[in-house]
């Protein structure tokens, strides 16, 4: 293991962590504010310093969240029993990123419970011939349902879900648009049938347009650019609705 005695790039503080895509060694707090910008440079693969003997194992995370520091030491700093559960915790990263973990037994099981169901959705996803969206978009996703006030807390897994399996679709049938334009029109069109589904701002006409320009604000995509992709979408839902009632005709046969 490497010894690290580096600095942060940004504050000058004790570094916590290195970046090999920025090249950079970061603290939690300057490393939060980096890879919080947007869902591409959470996405970089950052290694961890312990905070104890200030080196690195191999310990590597992505994703916007990071662990507390009391989390993060290495195999030879940690506590006997946080080694012997060091597997099950491996086995969880991917979660880990987006779900701040408190070492409680009740919340272990709950991210457990999570990756579970999310191997299923993946798996049938993958059945279907869709790309598989990770846990790192969805928790995009809902922090953008967050911002929005609009949705309310109970539809919020309604629309991550519906804007999870259209953002499938784009990506298997739209690949000509950027990432952040698909994402950002499969988030209005679940924003949009839920609102009007609950009977909230999306029926009406203002509200709607209030609603559009507020998606435009939050993803950085231009409502006009959004409102082009939403046709494309309709295009690609359409075919392949048709597609399958073809396929069941011809089962039924």
């Amino acid at each position: 293991m490497e010894e690290l005695k580096r600095n942060c790039e940004l504050c000058n503080g004790e570094a916590s962590l290195y970046c090999p895509s920025d090249n950079a060694f970061l603290c939690h707090t300057c490393d939060s504010k980096v890879h919080c910008a947007n869902f591409l440079v959470a996405r970089h693969v950052r290694s961890l310093i312990c905070p104890n003997c200030r080196k690195i194992d191999g310990n590597q995370f992505s994703g916007a969240g990071v662990p507390p520091p009391a989390t993060l030491f290495c195999r030879d700093c940690s506590p006997p029993e946080e080694i012997e559960d060091s597997g099950e915790d491996d086995s969880l990263s991917s979660c880990s990123s987006c779900i701040s973990s408190t070492g409680e037994a009740a919340e272990e099981v709950e991210t457990t419970s999570l990756r579970k169901r999310r191997e299923k959705v993946d798996g049938q996803r993958r059945e279907k011939g869709t790309v598989v969206v990770d846990l790192k978009v969805e928790g995009v996703l809902v922090n953008w349902c967050k911002r929005m006030e609009v949705v309310q807390e109970r539809d919020i897994g309604q629309v991550v879900n519906m804007a999870v399996e259209l953002l499938s679709g784009c990506l298997d049938r739209i690949t000509v648009l950027p990432f952040r334009v698909l994402l950002a029109t499969s988030f209005w069109v679940a924003v949009r049938f839920c609102l009007r589904g609950s009977g909230g701002g999306g029926t009406q006409s203002a509200s709607t347009c209030q609603d559009l320009r507020r998606v435009e604000q939050i993803s950085g995509v231009p409502a006009k650019l959004i409102l082009a992709t939403e046709a494309k979408l309709a295009r690609v839902i359409k075919r392949r609705r048709s597609r399958e009632d073809h396929e069941e005709g011809w089962a039924e046969c």
